[in-house]
């Protein structure tokens, strides 16, 4: 990608506070897969105590051989993305648009999505728009998700979820006046894709309210 940026090590969140704004990530990454795991195809951002991202673009960033390809966070202990883009941003493996990931023995405070808008990503397995996972509080909040998609047509993966996007290992998730429309799941293995809109699992309290979901669809795909 065209930033990584680790602040911590051993593990632990940091203390580093990082800031995008006004910031457009365009045309990073690649998009043929390799040997090696990319993570981050715009942009990644590793052990931080919080991470900013306002009034931002990423478009056309991918990470084939990885996860998230507009931006990807791994290990922090808050997150706030508000009034940005991410659009025609593709992954290998998980968060089309963008990939937040808590930690699997640190979990995050609180991740927040506000007033930003997925538009036509895509990734190989799960989260086509965005893909989220260990943090006590998610809240998504006036978003839109707009013909994201997750899944393989070659047969490289035989499972997806999560089209517009996947939350994963969560205490609490506020859904609320946010619209997931023409997101699209499948594989070429009929048994094993699901959550053609959004896809939750191991959530203890899911709120949501206000949201629109339409036009969605799981199907599978040929090889």
């Amino acid at each position: 990608g065209a930033i990584r940026v680790q602040c911590a090590q051993s593990g632990s969140p940091g203390t580093a506070v990082v800031t995008l704004e006004n910031t457009r990530f365009v045309n990073n990454g690649s998009k043929e897969g390799g040997s090696g795991l990319s993570v981050g195809g715009g942009a990644y951002v590793q052990q931080v105590k919080q991470l900013k991202v306002q009034n931002s673009q990423f478009i056309d960033n991918a990470a084939m051989s990885g996860a998230a390809g507009g931006l990807g966070l791994y290990l922090a202990e808050s997150v706030e993305v508000s009034d940005s883009l991410f659009e025609e941003n593709v992954s290998g493996y998980r968060g089309g648009g963008l990939f937040l990931e808590g930690g699997w023995n640190a979990w995050a405070e609180s991740f927040s999505v506000v007033r930003t808008t997925f538009r036509n990503n895509h990734t190989g397995t799960v989260g086509g728009g965005l893909s989220e996972g260990n943090v006590k509080h998610l809240t998504v909040s006036e978003c839109r998700f707009y013909g994201n998609t997750a899944g393989s047509q070659d047969g490289d993966q035989h499972y997806a979820s999560g089209g517009g996007a996947f939350v994963d290992n969560v205490t609490q998730v506020d859904l609320d006046r946010t619209a997931f429309l023409d997101s699209v799941v499948g594989t070429s293995d009929t048994q094993n894709y699901n959550g053609g809109a959004v896809a939750i699992q191991g959530v203890t309290t899911l709120n949501v309210r206000d949201s629109l979901f339409a036009n969605n669809q799981i199907r599978a795909l040929p090889d």
